[in-house]
């Protein structure tokens, strides 16, 4: 019962912060690659990151890529943060959203191959960057910094693997 109320919290967050999104997306966007190969359900050892593709979403329509990286506390599973990938017309952005905050953070695709993409905000506190590696077709990097040079203490990382729901 826990877990049902803690997810049915977090969607009434969701719903509150879509409709606070200023950003407005394009509809003639064709989906990467890199977002086809990144739609799954990636786990780790420490929690795990599903990837599902939108095309309407409230106030963010067209193309976009959505997840809901969940925490492992012990046997349960508790939704940690909302992300998407969406593209503006102009960039593909990156908007993240940790549960506890008040609002989203933007980050802007500066690298894109078929096994990488690269984004930054070089103006939020941290991260400065967040780059998605395809190490292997089922297995996925995940690394936030503080930008170019960082010490190694403020690098994190994180390896998942496809895993099916």
């Amino acid at each position: 019962m826990k877990k049902l109320a803690a997810l049915f919290s977090f969607f009434i967050f969701l719903q509150v912060n879509a409709q606070e999104q200023t950003i407005h997306v394009s509809t003639n966007i064709q989906l990467p690659v890199f977002l086809k190969n990144l739609e799954s359900n990636w786990v780790g050892s420490t929690g795990r990151e599903l990837w599902t593709p939108v095309e309407d979403e409230a106030v963010l329509e067209g193309i976009s890529f959505y997840n809901v990286n969940f925490e492992d506390y012990g046997t349960n599973e508790m939704p940690g943060e909302h992300m998407i990938i969406l593209n503006d017309g102009i960039n593909w952005i990156y908007v993240a959203t940790p549960l506890d905050a008040e609002q989203s953070t933007t980050f802007t695709c500066t690298k894109q191959t078929e096994t990488e993409w690269v984004f930054e905000n070089p103006e939020h506190d941290f991260p400065k960057r967040i780059t998605y590696t395809f190490l292997a077709s089922d297995q996925l990097q995940t690394t936030i910094d503080a930008g170019l040079g960082s010490s190694p203490k403020d690098v994190k990382t994180w390896r998942y693997w496809k895993k099916n729901l």
